[in-house]
């Protein structure tokens, strides 16, 4: 392990939820949940858990708001069957991030796959072209090369319905199980950038094989530019990359994989990265203590349903098929995977 440098970053000591003023809120939408993943209260609780890790960030994303002649279409991967689909005219809110999270039967050994969505539009003001682009992070018509901040509208989350899951925050998966709050970290990494954002992208050194990420915050961390995995489109760390977390030793949350009976939350360098796409990070040293009485209460009262977990309802009806517009698209980012380790 490599960490001659340490990356600036706030730290929230409070085992209470805190909120700062201006921090992310994800809004999880289970419409589209063919595989009944989150049926299970504890599959909602700790979703919301891996959400608060992010929510803790303290960027300022821009609404967007549909109407007087602004119109368009958010488009992002079904996560209940893993094909296409749009939304015409969502709102989003203030510093909210929408994502459509799902489960069901993926092949293989993929875990989960999550990633940014996409949209397309024919015509609206350049205010409201910037906030559909990039939340306000970036100018709209930015080159992507030229990008160093990501902002999305959200995106979507799939989870494997087949995986032996172990939902409980509070405790670790046995060697049997896999745990879903650590790939359910893994995956909202995805949508928030990692692996996926053009600002990633523009910090990869293609020369060396694997090639390396030269994110300033990761280089400081690492003590230099930091292996990614082999793979000609790198989306993760180099497979067993190890960093830290709360100062003891943790394999990257960010690395390929994960195997049974292990759980991992953000590390030091997982947040430099995510500091190097753009955001900026408060690091959240361990589960909130108000999130866990959240659900044992959801647990004993039975208040988790279908089909959000968060503060809006859903959106009217099913996502449907809309032709994109010809003027302005930008199909869905790549979604990322986690899987199994082998052995």
């Amino acid at each position: 392990m490599r960490g001659a440098g340490r990356v600036a970053v706030a730290v929230v000591l409070a085992l209470a939820p805190v909120r700062p003023a201006a921090a992310i809120d994800i809004t999880f939408d289970y419409s589209l949940d063919a595989g009944g993943l989150f049926s299970n209260p504890q599959a909602v609780a700790a979703l919301d858990q891996a959400a608060a890790y992010f929510e803790a960030f303290l960027d300022d994303l821009d609404a967007i708001t549909p109407g007087g002649g602004n119109s368009w279409t958010a488009s992002f991967t079904n996560p209940g069957t893993g094909s296409a689909a749009s939304v015409v005219d969502l709102g989003v809110l203030q510093d909210e991030v929408y994502i459509f999270a799902g489960s069901r039967s993926i092949p293989g050994s993929t875990l989960g796959i999550g990633g940014p969505g996409g949209f397309s539009f024919s015509s609206a003001t350049l205010p409201f072209a910037t906030a559909i682009q990039s939340r306000g992070e970036f100018a709209f018509g930015t080159p992507p090369a030229s990008r160093t901040d990501f902002g999305m509208w959200g995106g979507s989350v799939a989870f494997d319905t087949g995986a032996s899951w172990n939902f409980d925050i509070a405790g670790g998966p046995s060697l049997a199980q896999v745990d879903f709050l650590s790939v359910a970290i893994h995956e909202l990494a995805h949508v928030f950038g990692f692996g996926t954002a053009d600002s990633f992208d523009n910090l990869i050194d293609f020369g060396p094989d694997p090639a390396e990420f030269t994110g300033s915050a990761s280089v400081l961390e690492w003590g230099g530019a930091v292996p990614l995995e082999a793979d000609p489109d790198p989306g993760h760390w180099a497979e067993g990359t190890l960093s830290s977390y709360l100062g003891s030793p943790q394999e990257a949350a960010m690395d390929p994989s994960i195997s049974g009976g292990m759980r991992k939350y953000l590390t030091d360098l997982d947040y430099a990265g995510l500091t190097d796409i753009g955001w900026q990070v408060v690091m959240l040293p361990e589960p909130e203590r108000g999130l866990l009485v959240a659900a044992a209460l959801m647990l004993l009262t039975g208040l988790a349903s279908m089909p959000r977990s968060r503060r809006r309802p859903p959106v009217s009806g099913r996502p449907r098929p809309r032709p994109r517009s010809r003027a302005r698209r930008r199909a869905p980012r790549r979604s990322r995977d986690f899987v199994r380790a082998s052995g």
